[in-house]
């Protein structure tokens, strides 16, 4: 009887089966989408421009970087060489063939001369006559709370330019607008230790094994971390095919930043962010940032390249 004083039928066995059988798929329904798209708790990681905006514009340019800004990247990655005469241009190659026509190594050609060669017409005619940047343009376009990530592409020789300039910059208030990465672990140990007050990343790539006809992207090792940790390290900046959650779990336990490269897609932007990544490169900031549900990092709350010269 209810209480309304109304006699209720006896539910029979086989609609509590159906009942239950009902809750059950709608659960199932529920978990599914809660595994495919970003929990609104996650924390949007930074998004870094790969030397600069460089799906739209000449990579590593003024250009590249102002239209990042536009697209409202956080923050922006460059690559840099030394001249003959020890100035510090940004640059993915040692040498200007790929991206400025004619073939001169950089660290054997003097500024100058680099800086008479077009870095923008190979993208598109309309970037005619862009030059090959000094980093401290770079650094001086730094709008207002933007960061930048200096890969040391060199060797240790260009460190004692690098700390000159981004002293001179000004731009290493607390937190620090600069931050150093780097693949050569000794170099980048040792940057560490002449600029202590910036962090320091180490670069690691995806090791590929083959396998039917094909190449098979292998786990990160843990043990990277144990090693960045122990050299003084603050993070590690690694390849996005091969970073799973056991090794973000070892990151994230040894107290170190966990960032990834270089990607495109918005899938495998959206797994990286529910592993917590603190930044994603990427080339195509405005498209990784919509991807992300347009979240801004500082606020409260195709995996493809149409360029040569992929590789961090």
């Amino acid at each position: 009887m209810d209480k309304y004083g109304q006699t209720r039928k006896p539910v029979s066995e086989y609609a509590i089966r159906r009942r239950m059988a009902g809750i059950m798929i709608i659960a199932q329904i529920a978990a599914g989408c809660a595994a495919s798209s970003p929990p609104a708790s996650a924390t949007p990681p930074l998004i870094v421009a790969h030397r600069g905006s460089s799906h739209s514009a000449p990579e590593n340019t003024l250009p590249a970087y102002a239209l990042a800004w536009k697209q409202n990247a956080d923050a922006g990655e460059c690559d840099i060489y030394m001249s003959r005469d020890g100035r510090i241009m940004v640059i993915h190659d040692g040498d200007t063939s790929r991206t400025a026509g004619a073939a001169l190594k950089v660290k054997d050609t003097e500024s100058a001369r680099l800086r008479q060669l077009d870095a923008g017409r190979w993208k598109d005619a309309k970037y005619a006559g862009t030059q090959i940047p000094f980093l401290e343009e770079i650094i001086a376009g730094l709008p207002v709370g933007k960061r930048l990530f200096v890969e040391i592409k060199c060797g240790r020789e260009a460190l004692p330019a690098l700390r000159d300039v981004i002293a001179a910059s000004g731009k290493t208030p607390h937190p620090p607008l600069i931050t150093l990465i780097g693949f050569e672990l000794g170099t980048i140990v040792e940057a560490k230790a002449m600029m202590p007050a910036l962090p320091a990343y180490w670069l690691r790539g995806t090791v590929m094994r083959s396998g039917n006809g094909k190449k098979i992207p292998q786990p990160h090792d843990p043990a990277w971390a144990v090693t960045a940790k122990s050299r003084g390290l603050d993070g590690l900046d690694v390849h996005y095919e091969g970073l799973t959650p056991e090794f973000a779990a070892a990151v994230k336990a040894a107290g170190l930043g966990l960032h990834a490269w270089t990607v495109d897609d918005a899938a495998e932007a959206q797994r990286l962010m529910r592993l917590g990544v603190d930044s994603i490169t990427t080339n195509r900031p405005d498209f990784i940032r919509e991807a992300l549900g347009g979240r801004d990092a500082r606020a409260p709350r195709t995996t493809t390249d149409n360029q040569p010269g992929h590789n961090q």
